[in-house]
């Protein structure tokens, strides 16, 4: 009788624990969040040969159709905000294993090259949850039992709270949300994704916010103390180093990148920048392969202007219609033609 009724108290804590989950993540979690909306538009494409992965830099920074328009390629932005190169890696995997993918474009942001896992948890936890919702059942527990078992998650908060959605992934804007949820369509357009995966912004950077040029680094470098650490991690540099591999096994072109940002000289050391480009380029070298940093472009061939960029770290609308036009003429050449005449080499200065 004592057992009976223990078993029945537990399994009335656990109903309740259950709805109350439940009742949290339908007032909090988003009804299309970044991981969601882009694995939810990703599952309608079809016929894909070109995607696009990375941070919101990738989201912000590229549009598919004006890609697609100057190169022929059917591409797709897999971009979510802060991928991991974990889950850039983890989305190529996906998108070669579905469609018939010609070229890759990685996008490097360095914000996330020394970035641990865990510490990234919201986001982590956001794409593989996004990610199951567009699986099969099995695909969904194995996927489930990966993420809570893997090295950089198990043994942390992180491995029990991925069952909670709300606690990673939530709006706090509670009214909208529902009112979204219950009528099935996103009802504020803005800071939503278009159907190619691409999030527009008129926004135009403010003008006292600090941008210097390439010719002014050095001097910067000397001259400033408050800089972020630049460096890759060793776990960051295994998924880099897959990531290329994945490509190479496949026979897909993959072209990994760093697309223009306003405080790309200002926020880190020059010698660290130096280093890390380096070791991108060596990581991203070989037949079909190559990392290039749109940073260092020579403005002869494609002008970066002020007006581009929406804040210091993405470019706004305009600015990812004037790169993505020439980024499908740049993969068209690139493809036959040596490019290294279009950049700066970071090693001189």
């Amino acid at each position: 009788m004592r057992t009976s009724k223990l078993l029945f108290k537990i399994i009335s804590f656990l109903i309740v624990i259950i709805l109350i989950n439940n009742l949290l993540v339908f007032l909090l979690k988003p009804y299309l969040g970044s991981s969601a909306e882009m694995w939810t538009l990703y599952k309608q494409k079809e016929d894909l040969t070109l995607i696009y992965t990375g941070s919101s830099q990738c989201i912000a920074g590229i549009r598919p159709d004006y890609v697609d328009s100057a190169s022929g390629y059917v591409s797709y932005n897999m971009g979510t905000n802060m991928q991991s190169v974990h889950n850039s890696k983890r989305a190529i995997e996906k998108a070669i294993k579905e469609h018939d993918i010609k070229v890759v474009f990685a996008v490097i942001d360095f914000q996330t090259l020394s970035m641990d896992r865990y510490s990234n948890y919201r986001a982590e936890a956001s794409f593989q949850s996004a990610e199951n919702s567009i699986e099969d059942p099995l695909t969904r527990i194995t996927n489930t039992i990966g993420f809570v078992t893997d090295p950089e998650i198990i043994g942390t908060p992180g491995s029990v709270n991925f069952f909670f959605p709300w606690v990673y992934d939530r709006n706090t804007d509670i009214a909208t949300n529902v009112k979204e949820k219950l009528s099935g369509q996103v009802l504020d357009a803005s800071k939503h994704r278009d159907q190619y995966g691409f999030e527009s912004s008129d926004e135009v950077m403010d003008s006292n916010l600090v941008s210097i040029s390439l010719e002014e680094a050095r001097e910067w470098s000397n001259n400033t103390t408050a800089f972020q650490d630049l460096y890759i991690t060793d776990s960051v540099r295994k998924s880099l180093k897959e990531m290329a591999e994945v490509c190479r096994e496949n026979n897909v072109r993959l072209v990994a990148a760093s697309i223009p940002y306003a405080n790309h000289f200002s926020v880190y050391r020059l010698d660290d920048y130096q280093a890390v480009t380096n070791e991108l380029t060596e990581i991203f070298s070989g037949d079909n392969c190559a990392y290039y940093d749109f940073n260092l472009i020579k403005p002869e061939y494609f002008e970066i202007k002020s007006s581009y960029y929406r804040d210091v770290g993405h470019l706004n609308t305009e600015g990812a219609t004037a790169f993505s036009t020439f980024l499908g003429e740049f993969l068209v050449t690139s493809e036959t033609t040596d490019v290294s005449d279009y950049f700066y080499d970071i090693n001189e200065y």
